[in-house]
């Protein structure tokens, strides 16, 4: 499962025991799913005459054809997978396509002959031989300077397109004309050409994206998009496209990025590549970080970029001088029998204030106490919540029991970027996972995947390991700033008095373009109330229906049915 003992053994240096034991169960997680993934494929790719007929009759009658170039730089490459990357391209169902080829001056006798060849072959196929070899991007930029196309796609010199890759980013260009950005699922090649490991990502994802290249693979550009920005830049070499698709999602804007839920890219896994194994390129994984504070500092977001394990990132953000005093909301007495000492430590240097939700009086250090009077869970926090005179709010349930170091800092230090509405920790109980953040249509109505998982170990699951945008976290413990929650009228306690109001809070700040965020390595130990109110849930259906038809944080590849993420033999898309 990886390649060499030295991986192994470089894994358990870097990263400890538990990395190394949550890597070698994804990876066996990988293989016992690859009968089921092929599977899949059998019942939702293969298209049949009749199909392929339909499809092509509906190309037909499009009014618009976006012309698209495949944009490949090629160097040294064996010939049997070039072949197959170029014949991926000339097997397209579209058929308005240029492949833009160039070669980085290799060595290899048998590159030349065959790209010529090629281009005498079909004339969409242009080719350019460099006369240096520069490197990835400089050979990128040589065949962008060939590109002609509406749209650019971007393709390695050994990886292969689906057959209907093209079609559906055309697809897409028609029926969202203003796309500047689209990106779609991808799978692995291994050694004999067989695809196994998909990657069903969400839709657009940004604070995913500071955790590690989410979107990788198939991307695809508005073509004067690509040359706003400059192109491929070459100190950025292993880690070029990261740093692209950061410059050029600061010019496009998040509602102009689109995802394809489709496995339209087949990445080559290979000894050497990052595809077989993550650590295969260290150096790619420096550069990809320093392209994220790149993008912080172009931002205007301060904020400092760490290696978590397995080479994933993390970014802390810097807090203000002064810092803001934080109000923390207990619904009840918490758990912990000294409370002020274990919040000062998950505050660190922060100013706080906690508030008890309780028919107790009197005053003790740092506490106060609110009184309940009447009503459900979520008008005792609206109470708390305008008597707080902190800047930021914390809510938090009443099982609380601790948190790792610093938590309430790192949650307030995503809290305050001016696009972020409300955060969440993992919360976990007795050793086990209580809430990862909300995904909406699961299990029916609205669940935490791997609700009842263990914790440990880590590293099986990126869900767990990186911060990444969700639809909702939980008031069990969520941090949110007093201004954005004042001006969202607070929670809608009386549709929601119990249950699920911290749910339609989040949608409700997304629709104002506030993204929630679940962080992982916050952590807090807790047993919120679990989710259990018929009546509330068809409210919350009724008025965001739209996002229990397609979270658009969860891909509609996978299971529904249960809370493990697992590959869905029927998908909630269309066959084409």
């Amino acid at each position: 499962m990886f390649n060499s003992i030295k991986t192994i053994l470089g894994v358990l240096r870097a990263d400890g025991f538990e990395v190394l034991l949550g890597k070698l169960t994804h990876r066996l997680s990988e293989f016992r799913e690859r009968p089921k993934y092929e599977k899949w494929i059998a019942e939702n790719e293969s298209l049949s005459a009749g199909e392929l007929d339909t499809l092509r009759s509906r190309i037909g009658g499009w009014d618009h054809q976006p012309l698209i170039s495949v944009l490949m730089p090629v160097y040294n490459t064996d010939a049997d997978f070039l072949k197959q990357a170029i014949e991926s391209v000339r097997s397209q169902i579209f058929p308005n396509w240029e492949l833009c080829i160039a070669d980085d001056h290799s060595t290899a006798p048998h590159i030349r002959p065959m790209l010529e060849e090629y281009a005498r072959l079909d004339q969409r196929i242009k080719v350019i031989f460099r006369d240096e070899n520069g490197h990835i991007s400089a050979a990128s930029n040589s065949a962008l300077e060939l590109v002609t196309g509406e749209f650019t796609v971007l393709l390695d010199h050994d990886d292969k397109l689906s057959p209907l890759a093209l079609y559906f980013v055309a697809k897409m260009v028609i029926e969202f004309p203003e796309t500047g950005i689209m990106y779609s699922d991808e799978d692995k090649l291994d050694a004999r050409g067989r695809r196994y490991a998909p990657r069903f990502k969400p839709d657009w994802n940004p604070d995913m994206l500071l955790s590690l290249n989410y979107v990788n693979h198939l991307t695809v550009y508005r073509t004067t998009l690509i040359r706003e920005c400059g192109g491929f830049r070459s100190v950025f070499d292993g880690s070029q496209d990261y740093d692209l698709l950061f410059r050029a999602s600061e010019l496009c804007g998040g509602p102009n990025i689109r995802h394809i839920p489709r496995v339209l890219y087949h990445w080559r896994a290979i000894a050497g590549s990052v595809a077989h194994a993550s650590d295969e390129k260290p150096y790619a994984h420096d550069l990809a970080r320093k392209a994220i504070a790149e993008h912080l500092d172009r931002v205007a977001t301060p904020g400092k970029v760490d290696r978590r394990f397995g080479q994933l990132h993390r970014v802390e953000y810097e807090l203000p001088e002064p810092a803001p005093l934080i109000s923390l909301i207990f619904d009840g007495r918490p758990g912990i029998s000294n409370i002020t000492e274990e919040i000062r430590l998950a505050c660190n240097r922060l100013e706080y204030e906690i508030l008890v939700i309780s028919p107790e009086t009197g005053e003790a250090e740092h506490i106060s106490f609110v009184d309940p009077a009447s009503g459900g869970r979520f008008e005792r926090f609206n109470r708390a919540a305008a008597a707080a005179k902190g800047t930021i709010l914390c809510f938090i349930d009443r099982t609380y029991a601790g948190g790792t170091s610093g938590w309430i800092q790192t949650l307030v230090g995503y809290a305050l970027r001016e696009n972020t509405g409300a955060v969440g920790p993992l919360i976990v109980s007795s050793g086990h996972i209580e809430n990862a953040g909300y995904v909406l249509g699961l299990t029916g109505g609205v669940a935490s995947p791997f609700r009842g998982h263990r914790v440990w170990p880590r590293g099986r699951s990126v869900r767990l390991d990186v911060v990444q945008n969700v639809s909702a976290v939980s008031a069990g413990c969520m941090v949110i700033r007093k201004e954005t929650f004042t001006e969202a009228g607070g929670f809608d306690a009386s549709s929601f008095p119990e249950h699920y109001a911290d749910v339609d809070l989040c949608l409700r700040l997304m629709a104002k373009n506030l993204m929630t965020v679940f962080v992982p390595f916050a952590e807090v130990t807790a047993n919120p109330p679990e989710l259990d109110d018929a009546g509330s849930l068809e409210i919350l259906k009724r008025r965001h229906a739209d996002y229990f038809e397609a979270d658009p944080f969860y891909n509609p590849n996978l299971m529904i049915e249960d809370v493990d993420l697992r590959i869905s033999l029927t998908p909630r898309t269309a066959k084409f």
